[in-house]
């Protein structure tokens, strides 16, 4: 495992047979055989660790063969995030099929809302219309296991961010959104529910 760290976080490839550790460590992969360890990368964001080892001490990974080995971890990180955005346009795909079988409006805001927390594996979802009156109103409302949540008001859900959104056509992604200084501690809301993690579209 500490090969993989050191991998991550240097984003460069790792050799134990080649080199002794940049720092002080004592992890132990610098003791073991012949072994190599590639970031898969797309773009700056990584993917993962492609890892090539051999028991011998002195197997040549070096010169054509890192080269050769790199062009491959370059394919491989490139298969990766095609695959992952294969699977988001099939569930597009299924997602807009569902549709075409649905005929009434609270049908398909449910099963589209079902659907959205499935993916993303979020603890719960909410779904609101402005009526006819110019507010928001929740149509839909479902937890990770499908079930109905009711009327959200504040115990679920910031509304102060949803009206942020519904105002600005701006989405709010965060994955600490007490730290946010517009909706942080001041959204009594996201602090009694220790919500983190939120995408408001």
């Amino acid at each position: 495992r500490a090969l993989f760290e050191e991998v991550k976080s240097t984003r460069r490839p790792v050799m134990t047979f080649s080199q002794g550790p940049a720092s002080d460590s004592d992890s132990s992969f610098w003791t073991m055989g012949s072994v190599v360890g590639l970031p898969l990368l797309d773009r700056s964001r990584s993917l993962g660790v492609l890892y090539v080892d051999s028991a011998s001490k002195r197997v040549n990974f070096e010169g054509d063969h890192l080269a050769f080995l790199e062009a491959v971890a370059s394919v491989a990180a490139l298969a990766v995030t095609n695959a992952r955005a294969h699977t988001r346009m099939l569930e597009a795909q299924k997602l807009s099929e569902d549709f075409g079988n649905l005929l009434d409006l609270e049908g398909v805001l449910d099963r589209a809302l079902s659907r959205i927390v499935q993916l993303t594996r979020a603890e719960q979802g909410f779904l609101l219309l402005r009526n006819d009156a110019g507010t928001l109103e929740q149509r839909a409302g479902k937890d990770r296991k499908g079930r109905q949540l009711p009327e959200s008001g504040d115990r679920f859900l910031s509304q102060r961010i949803v009206r942020n959104v519904a105002d600005t056509g701006e989405a709010v992604l965060s994955d600490n959104i007490a730290e946010m200084g517009d909706f942080g501690e001041q959204d009594g809301s996201v602090v009694q529910l220790g919500l983190t993690s939120i995408l408001c579209v």
